[in-house]
């Protein structure tokens, strides 16, 4: 979990000259710099209490940090839009957003979300990037995004610009099967829904409900195995991450 706050701090002390210009930047973009600066100053605060305090004190201060970590995760959201903005506009700090864009990519990359990765990747590229392996990127996040056309796409600009590594040039190998698969998937999924007589269970989170919808169809044991679990309050309390 610190890991998405720590981000922060590697990108301002890894590139050189990005702090003072991010911060000289416009008044929406300092001020998501600021707010995502004080949130990652209090998840580092907190964590050196964590280390040494215990019982009931411990426990407020963990739950303080899980509270923290999911605010840094909220401006660090608002502060990569920020970014993107400023990509769009002609100053003199498209440089230093598009360093910060970059580097977000990887941290992305490192956590397999790959969805907010294909979109800032087709940002970098739209704005005519010159880094050559964000095409790389893009091809990854089509590819787990399921599509496959866009990962092809970008499979052959990044091969033009000889930025393709062994092992996403034998990922991409897989798009025929992939296609296969994912129509064969999609096709259960209609037939399943037009059915409607799957199990759902409605899991109660602090962030609000959720429905899950079991496939009891492809994974009957495990289906009824979870089911049980439910139904004796098994899951009940626990913490999901």
């Amino acid at each position: 979990m610190f890991r998405s706050c720590l981000f922060l701090i590697v990108v301002l002390s890894g590139l050189p000259g990005l702090a003072e210009a991010l911060e000289s930047a416009p008044d929406d973009y300092q001020a998501a710099l600021g707010q995502w600066k004080q949130h990652v100053q209090q998840v580092q605060q907190l964590r050196d209490k964590m280390q040494n305090a215990v019982g009931d004190q411990r426990s407020s201060l963990e739950r303080q940090y899980v509270t923290a970590i999911e605010e840094g995760e909220e401006a660090l959201a608002q502060f990569t839009a920020a970014a993107e903005n400023q990509l769009s506009r002609d100053s003199d700090h498209q440089e230093e957003a598009e360093k910060f864009l970059r580097a977000r990519l990887l941290d992305l990359m490192a956590r397999d979300d790959f969805e907010p990765m294909l979109h800032i990747s087709q940002t970098l590229i739209d704005h005519g990037t010159q880094t050559t392996d964000v095409y790389e990127a893009a091809a990854i996040a089509a590819y787990m995004n399921h599509q496959t056309q866009l990962a092809t796409g970008y499979l052959q600009e990044a091969e033009k610009k000889g930025v393709v590594s062994n092992s996403t040039r034998q990922l991409l190998m897989n798009i025929p099967y992939l296609e296969k698969a994912w129509s064969e998937e999609k096709r259960v999924r209609e037939a399943e829904a037009a059915a409607d007589d799957l199990p759902r269970v409605r899991l109660s989170t602090s962030k609000g409900d959720v429905v899950v919808e079991l496939f009891e169809n492809e994974a009957p044991l495990s289906v009824a195995n979870f089911v049980h679990l439910v139904d004796q309050g098994f899951y009940d309390g626990l913490s999901f991450h």
